[in-house]
């Protein structure tokens, strides 16, 4: 496939599932300025789709290095106003959210390890602005663009355009775009998804004990806790995909219920700067020791944010085979690592955690064993000697993943 071909597909896709925009809909769309022709794409598609307005809102990496370096503590250390208004107007008149990022291992890599923890601090209430206003009432998706800087972090051996041409054909492959109808593989997958999804809850498993060679870690869950895929269906039928790709089942440990030593097999890219193989101790669920052979002060950094950063939110299932896996290649960005791997996330829980929560306040939560935080950072911990096994009540225990992979009973 050609570039422009490819930038067709994903935009269709994106606009066909990602949000799966309505009939007279508008759209907001968040993207790299390096993304214009994408840009163009979705704009394009959208309205053949029938939508209403498409608001297009650039970032540049250059505009965002100087607001780091320059602006005063007071603007850099907040939610960026702009963008939080027109996210919360959108919001109010029922528009879909279509964000792309673009990962850059240059721009923020000299920028002191405080200023990027409350970047990410601020980017993360951004995002909750949106589903804060319109909790799953409206599609908001999540997914990246090909740019050159990204292109030449994921393939440092090739020539500029070759890389660029390279991300953009793992990024088609990744995203089930080279199927002969991608909506239509993504429906299949997420069938199956749901059928794992289901049979977890069914089982209702006490805890998870974890092993490979880097980890060694029993996990307590919920009562009542709920595993959930990337597909969500709003209340009038309309399927949209909240992060694309998705290849994750996700669900939520107990906060005080983790106990062992975990190890990363990815390296991190959190804000531009590279964490590489993360090492956790677990007691009762607290983080109580922490190491890193690359950027440790930036992992100092999210564990110290606040006192749920010291604590998982999150743990997540991802097949080795899945399209990302098959890659063999580290993307430095969370959204296409995540869905190469197992993970688990340092910081806030997921949402839709177990039944019967829906307002609690974060003691509430807390007194169910669900964590609270003002940061959600992901990690990667699977590894083709990944051993996962459930416990049940009763204490029989059975393979969910064998060697990385589902077991056969999955």
């Amino acid at each position: 496939m050609k570039i422009s071909e490819m930038t067709d597909a994903y935009a269709s896709l994106l606009i066909h599932r990602g949000v799966n925009i309505k009939p007279g809909q508008r759209l907001l769309l968040n993207l790299p300025a390096e993304a214009c022709d994408l840009a163009a794409a979705i704009v394009r598609r959208a309205y053949e789709r029938g939508s209403g307005e498409v608001t297009v809102m650039f970032e540049s990496s250059e505009t965002s290095r100087a607001r780091m370096f320059y602006a005063p503590e007071s603007v850099w250390r907040e939610v960026d106003a702009s963008a939080s208004a027109v996210y919360r107007l959108c919001a109010e008149s029922g528009a879909a959210l279509l964000k792309l990022n673009a990962p850059d291992l240059e721009t923020f890599r000299d920028v002191p390890a405080e200023r990027l923890w409350a970047k990410s601090v601020a980017e993360r209430r951004l995002r909750r602005t949106y589903r804060e206003m319109a909790p799953y009432e409206v599609q908001a998706c999540l997914a990246s663009a090909p740019v050159q800087s990204w292109a030449a972090a994921v393939f440092p051996e090739l020539s500029p355009k070759e890389a660029y041409v390279a991300l953009w054909e793992s990024v088609i492959r990744c995203t089930k775009c080279d199927q002969p109808d991608p909506v239509a593989a993504w429906d299949l997958f997420f069938d199956l998804s749901a059928k794992r999804a289901n049979r977890l809850n069914d089982k209702q498993y006490i805890k998870l004990r974890y092993k490979s060679g880097v980890t060694d870690l029993e996990v307590g869950l919920l009562n009542g806790h709920i595993w959930s895929f990337g597909g969500v269906k709003l209340a009038d039928g309309t399927v949209f995909m909240p992060n694309l790709p998705t290849e994750e089942i996700a669900g939520v440990p107990h906060k005080y219920r983790i106990n062992g030593r975990v190890g990363s097999t990815m390296p991190l890219n959190h804000q531009g700067r590279i964490v590489e193989d993360i090492r956790l101790d677990l007691e009762n669920g607290r983080i109580v020791g922490f190491s890193a052979r690359k950027g440790e002060d930036a992992l100092a950094a999210v564990i110290d944010t606040d006192e749920g950063s010291h604590y998982i939110g999150e743990i997540a299932f991802v097949d080795q085979r899945s399209p990302i896996g098959r890659e063999k290649r580290i993307f430095y960005n969370t959204l296409y690592d995540e869905n190469a791997s197992c993970h688990m996330a340092i910081g806030m829980c997921a949402y839709n955690a177990a039944k019967g929560i829906e307002g609690l306040s974060v003691q509430g939560l807390d007194a169910l064993g669900i964590n609270s935080s003002a940061i959600h950072v992901d990690f990667m911990i699977g590894s083709d000697d990944l051993d996962i096994t459930g416990v049940l009540p009763d204490g029989t225990e059975e393979p969910v993943f064998i060697q990385g992979q589902w077991a056969d009973n999955f």
